[in-house]
């Protein structure tokens, strides 16, 4: 989110996924969701972008949706970093098998965010103490022991999972 605000969009809007929404037929959630609750004028996606119940949507489906409905569909091209797709299947994979560094040149940078806790004491008791964080993310890396840059004084840091 705070990438989006730092390129000037203006709103975000993030929809639970919930078992209503996974029901929705492509159609519906095009005329539910992008027109009749969001009245989108554009809709910008990937080229292998799936959508709708048992993901029947595709962006042939959503471009013809689009022009039933009066808005445009912008296909954008994968990225490719040092010859490779980035793609969230790679990003989650990364994350997942802890090559955070990896993760992160693919994305531009990693962060993440949480409540700061107490942790065991592992830390200070064998190098220095670490920060803990209880964090929201679904995702978490693999357990380790990270060099991070603490947002709170723009130091280094060491965080462990």
């Amino acid at each position: 989110m705070e990438w989006f605000n730092a390129l000037g969009l203006e709103a975000v809007v993030v929809l639970p996924f919930t078992l209503d929404l996974a029901r929705l037929s492509p159609n519906e959630f095009v005329e539910q969701i992008l027109v009749r609750d969001l009245h989108v004028k554009a809709v910008l996606v990937g080229e292998n972008f799936r959508f709708g119940h048992k993901q029947a949507g595709d962006v042939k489906l959503l471009s013809e949706l689009g022009s039933k409905h009066g808005f445009d569909v912008v296909i954008i091209p994968p990225v490719v970093y040092r010859g490779e797709v980035v793609s969230s299947t790679i990003i989650r994979r990364e994350v997942a098998e802890g090559d955070v560094s990896h993760a992160a040149r693919l994305l531009g940078g990693l962060c993440s965010h949480g409540e700061i806790v107490s942790g065991t004491g592992t830390g200070r008791k064998f190098t220095f103490p670490t920060l803990n964080l209880a964090v929201e993310q679904e995702l978490l890396p693999a357990l380790g022991v990270y060099v991070t840059r603490a947002c709170l004084k723009e130091r280094l840091a060491v965080t462990a999972r």
